[in-house]
């Protein structure tokens, strides 16, 4: 998945909610700008916005938090293949490079 293709496509990611609750209001017109109309000229500042702002590791941070709950979640089950695999999943969801 290429870097910003969810954001061309007017997309709300947890990176962008992140920073509408907590970037400036400019940061925050911005983005409800480019998410409503398509305004094509913000998408350099927004990229810029999110990686000055933590939303990316506050993203990353609730990914490791979903993954372990996941894991915590079918602990009880019978060690298999399958449950190995659901494992190796949570794990990849968070490790994976863009």
């Amino acid at each position: 998945k290429n870097t910003g293709n969810d954001l061309r496509e007017g997309k709300m990611t947890l990176p962008l909610i992140y920073l509408m609750q907590n970037g400036t209001p400019e940061e925050k017109a911005r983005i409800a700008d480019y998410v409503e109309n398509g305004a094509e000229g913000h998408a350099e500042a927004i990229f810029h916005a999110v990686g000055q702002s933590g939303a990316l590791r506050y993203t990353f941070h609730k990914a490791e938090e979903m993954a372990r709950a996941a894991s915590l979640a079918i602990k009880e089950f019978p060690e298999s293949d399958y449950k190995e695999s659901l494992v190796r999943m949570c794990r990849f969801a968070v490790e994976r490079k863009y």
